[in-house]
C-alpha cells in the first residue's frame, strides 16, 4: 500500500482548488462567445427574435452550448490528469477532483457572477458602439441612395406609371369608339359625327 504524506495531500487538494478557479475563468471565456452572438448567459437564444428565426436561434445556441460544455469538460478531464501526474505520480486521489470542483463552485459563485454581469454589460456597450459606428458609417451610402431615388428612380417610376396609365387610356379610347361604331352600325345612325 501506498503512503502520502497529509502535506502532499493538502498541496494536491490546494492546487487542484487553484485549477478550479481557472477552470471557472476559462468557462466564463467559453461562455463569453455566446454573449458576444446576442445570446443571454441563461438562454440559448437572442431576446430580439420571434417566429422561425428565433428556433433557428434557439437550435443554434443549443449546438453551441453543447459544443462549449463538451470542450469544457474535455478541458477539465485534461487538466485532473496533468494535476494528478505532476503531483501524484498519477495515482488517482479523491481530493484532486474534489478540490476541482470546490474550486470552480466557489468561483462561480462569487468572482463568476460579478465576471458575468461586468461581461454582459461590456458586451451590450461594445454592441452598441459597433452599432452606432456601423450607422454613421453607413450614413453617406443612405443619404447617396435616397437621393439617387429621389432623383432618378422615383421620376422613372412615374414617368413608367405614367406612360403605363396614358397607354391604358389610349385603348379604353379606341375600345369606346369601336364599341360606339358597332352600335351605330346596328342602330344605323353615324356615330363618327358625334363623336368628333
Amino acid at each position: 500500500m501506498l503512503e502520502i504524506s497529509q502535506k502532499l495531500l493538502c498541496f494536491l487538494f490546494l492546487a487542484s482548488f487553484a485549477s478550479g478557479i481557472a477552470m471557472g475563468g476559462v468557462y466564463d471565456l467559453l461562455s463569453l462567445s455566446r454573449l458576444v452572438l446576442g445570446f443571454s448567459s441563461d438562454q440559448k437564444h437572442p431576446r430580439t427574435l420571434a417566429g422561425s428565426r428565433k428556433k433557428i436561434f434557439t437550435a443554434l445556441g443549443r449546438c453551441l452550448l453543447f459544443a462549449e460544455d463538451l470542450c469544457f469538460v474535455l478541458l477539465c478531464g485534461i487538466c485532473l490528469l496533468l494535476l494528478l501526474y505532476f503531483i501524484n505520480d498519477g495515482v488517482f486521489r479523491f481530493w484532486a477532483p474534489m478540490g476541482l470542483c470546490c474550486g470552480f463552485f466557489v468561483y462561480r459563485v462569487t468572482l463568476g457572477r460579478l465576471i458575468i454581469s461586468i461581461s454582459e454589460r461590456l458586451v451590450k456597450l461594445i454592441h452598441r458602439l459597433l452599432k452606432g459606428l456601423l450607422s454613421c458609417l453607413l450614413l453617406p451610402i443612405r443619404w447617396i441612395l435616397g437621393v439617387g431615388f429621389k432623383c432618378v428612380i422615383a421620376p422613372l417610376m412615374r414617368w413608367r406609371v405614367q406612360k403605363a396609365a396614358d397607354r391604358r387610356i389610349v385603348k379604353t379610347d379606341q375600345q369606346v369608339l369601336k364599341f360606339k361604331q358597332r352600335a351605330g352600325q346596328l342602330l344605323g345612325m353615324d356615330i363618327q359625327e358625334h363623336t368628333e
